[in-house]
């Protein structure tokens, strides 16, 4: 006597056909009309074009411990803070420099940044200063404002 399986009948391969289905689609939405969710993700990039700032206004002292201390004031003249930034310092007639990078919280369309920079050279008596943008700070920075110039103030007499 031979021995039949369910899969060896139509109907057994139609039920087999049907199981698999089921077991493959479940939880899967049809096309019934009804809207299916789907996530969706926003990206910000940043703005390929140069920026272009202003420097307003910039003043410098000699402080305590061989710093001097700068107020500068900045307003962004085109384009947004999306990329990176600093201010760079330099002082003519001497080697002595530095950069104030930017962090994100603090670029602001218009804004005003105090810091100190530490110079060894006691002689300085003028700085200049720039502010650079970098679409990533290992590529480099290129200036992308005026240049302002003006005196270092001398520290206040004690008495």
């Amino acid at each position: 006597m031979k021995s039949v399986s369910n899969f060896d009948s139509i109907s057994g391969r139609i039920f087999a056909f049907a199981l698999c289905g089921l077991v493959l689609g479940c939880g899967q939405a049809r096309s019934s009309g009804a809207a299916v969710a789907t996530p969706s993700v926003t990206a910000t990039v940043a703005d390929p074009t140069p920026g272009e700032v202003t420097i307003t206004s910039a003043k410098a002292s000699w402080q305590p411990g061989d710093i001097v201390q700068f107020d500068v004031a900045y307003k962004f003249t085109k384009g947004i803070p999306s990329k990176h930034y600093q201010f760079d310092f330099t002082f003519p007639g001497s080697q002595s420099s530095g950069q104030r990078p930017m962090e994100t919280w603090e670029t602001k369309p218009e804004g005003h940044i105090r810091t100190g920079l530490p110079v060894a050279d006691r002689n300085i008596e003028t700085f200049e200063v720039r502010f650079s943008e970098a679409d990533s700070p290992d590529r480099g920075y290129r200036v992308i404002s005026n240049v302002l110039t003006g005196p270092v103030e001398p520290l206040p007499a004690t008495p």
